[in-house]
């Protein structure tokens, strides 16, 4: 039960501050405002699984230092192996399948397709030739959506059961 209460308290705050981070970023980036609920879902989904992936190791390892290390190593690891830096669809196979197990695959596939492709239809913006040395998912809305979410629950369910079975913490 408390697993679960954390979880669901958590929910409003993780949903303050990409509305925060938009509000301010929005001015500056110039995109429409008809397109800010999408983009305000998928910065929040990322949010969500980003945590879902520190619960977990917080689950795994009692030790926040050392979780914070780990976590660095990882979040690196996701934004390196989604493309990020640089287009996993072009490396050999024995490397760039690793895009697949990247939550940041599915989630700039997301960006991009709510936020490039459909405004990238004049000469002076060619934004989608910029995005080129990058590999981010080409699967549909739908499906790199419930990936994501997919990514978070197993990441929650893990984290549970990773304080369940600890023999740190006894539950009665």
């Amino acid at each position: 039960a408390y697993y679960i209460s954390k979880c669901l308290c958590e929910l409003p705050v993780q949903m303050v501050m990409p509305a925060v981070f938009l509000l301010l970023l929005w001015a500056l980036v110039g995109l429409p405002f008809s397109i800010l609920p999408a983009i305000y879902a998928i910065t929040i989904a990322n949010a969500w699984v980003s945590a879902s992936i520190s619960t977990m190791f917080m689950c795994l390892i009692f030790d926040g230092d050392l979780v914070m290390k780990i976590l660095i190593v990882v979040f690196v690891y996701c934004m390196s192996a989604g493309g990020f830096f640089i287009n996993m669809a072009e490396q050999p196979a024995f490397i760039g399948w690793c895009r697949y197990t990247s939550y940041w695959y599915y989630s700039l596939g997301l960006y991009t397709s709510v936020a490039v492709v459909p405004y990238d239809d004049d000469d002076l913006h060619r934004m989608t030739e910029a995005l080129d040395d990058y590999s981010f998912s080409e699967w549909s809305d739908t499906t790199n959506m419930l990936v994501l979410l997919g990514y978070g629950f197993v990441c929650r369910l893990l984290g549970y059961l990773f304080l369940k079975f600890s023999s740190k913490t006894k539950f009665k």
